[in-house]
């Protein structure tokens, strides 16, 4: 698949192991590992931790979908910002967190591997195996911006990213800063600005792929987040695993 695709859900998606491993076969291994190396060089952040390979996407009735899954490395996707295409489709998470009116977003840093200087939508992150995705969804909040959730995230759609060559599941939830979280979260290396916008002015700004992909969803979605409202508003600086 090469152009972007969204579906939308009305319950979770279903992830179905189908076992075994994904493995590159079109890229000699030497080629990788030598790229991986050259990647790591450039940020030694970078971790060659589980996830997800997705195999397909079907639909299984009543606005839900199954994803076909099997288990391979972070590497194999990280090389791709190098121009090695091993052909691995990671699965991921992101949302789309409000408090109030406002919309948390972040710019991603120049220390990243891709779509530097993009805003996006915070948080986002590979899913790993074992873990559930709302689970992860907040995890990776905590981890990036020191917020926590104020219920469970909810599922609202399925997309494809055509530039990452990424499938992630949208999640909506509403969430607000939490102290303790976030005096670790400033140590963080993935953003340079994270902050809360109004839906209206989320255009004006320069988009990753993905975002451009969830500004629509977020045209369809109630505003009713939690409390606060007002202009923009600076949040700092965040973190994130495996950028």
């Amino acid at each position: 698949m090469t152009s972007s695709r969204c579906i939308r859900l009305r319950r979770p998606a279903v992830l179905a192991d189908a076992g075994g491993r994904f493995v590159p076969t079109t890229i000699p291994l030497d080629e990788i590992d030598d790229a991986w190396s050259r990647a790591r060089e450039r940020n030694p952040r970078l971790f060659d931790g589980p996830l997800w390979h997705v195999r397909g996407v079907s639909r299984n009735g009543h606005g839900g979908v199954t994803v076909h899954v099997v288990e391979s490395s972070y590497r194999f996707h990280a090389v791709r910002a190098l121009g090695v295409d091993t052909g691995i489709r990671p699965l991921g998470v992101k949302a789309i967190v409000m408090r109030g009116t406002r919309v948390l977003m972040g710019r991603r840093s120049a220390q990243v591997h891709s779509q530097a200087g993009r805003w996006e939508f915070v948080p986002g992150g590979t899913l790993p195996p074992g873990v559930e995705p709302e689970a992860q969804v907040a995890r990776e909040l905590a981890e990036e911006c020191g917020w926590r959730c104020d219920a469970t995230p909810r599922p609202i759609a399925l997309l494809f990213d055509d530039l990452c060559h990424t499938w992630e599941i949208v999640h909506r939830a509403s969430g607000r800063p939490e102290a303790a979280a976030r005096r670790s979260a400033e140590s963080g290396w993935e953003y340079d600005e994270i902050a809360e916008l109004q839906p209206e002015s989320i255009s004006k700004r320069t988009l990753s792929r993905a975002a451009e992909l969830m500004t629509a969803l977020l045209a369809t979605e109630p505003i009713d987040g939690g409390t606060g409202a007002g202009g923009d508003a600076s949040s700092g600086a965040g973190a994130e695993r495996g950028a």
